[in-house]
């Protein structure tokens, strides 16, 4: 997107995100949607990759994890010993799960996920009674600069 709105961006962590006009707008391309979902974003992935990080200090080296086994596998650890180890957790009981789902390769781009949001808000809209809708061609390319957030006030 070449143009820029030279207005500072507003602080729309609080901006709608119904199915109505306000997800319209923040799926078009104005410099401050664009800001808004790579904003939303980075706080979606932070808290996936690492939600308890001040909660939970790893152990000192050498000592044991505090999540017991049985946390992990389900296995009491006096029955996993009985079978020779054959029950013992396959999953290291350091890792964190949501870290698994998630690399830095998964993000999508915000040009190519925005694509697949507004085909899907069309779709949505057509579902629930306006048939012929399409999505507005005045929030697509460097003209959606000049259509601020609706419903939020905003000095020029």
């Amino acid at each position: 997107m070449t143009t820029h709105d030279p207005r500072p961006v507003p602080d729309l962590a609080n901006y709608g995100t119904g199915m109505g006009k306000e997800y319209e707008w923040l799926i078009s391309d104005h410099p401050w949607a664009a800001a808004e979902r790579a904003r939303r974003a980075s706080e979606f992935y932070a808290a996936e990759l690492d939600p308890d990080a001040e909660a939970i200090e790893p152990p000192p080296p050498g000592e044991p994890h505090p999540i017991v086994e049985e946390e992990i596998s389900g296995v009491p650890a006096e029955l996993a010993e009985s079978v020779g180890g054959l029950a013992e957790p396959a999953v290291d009981p350091t890792a964190d799960p949501h870290q698994l789902p998630y690399t830095v390769g998964d993000v999508e781009p915000d040009e190519v996920a925005v694509l697949g949001q507004r085909a899907e808000y069309a779709e949505y809209r057509r579902a629930h009674g306006e048939p012929d809708y399409q999505y507005p061609d005045h929030y697509v390319g460097p003209a959606a600069a000049e259509y601020p957030p609706p419903g939020l006030t905003v000095q020029r």
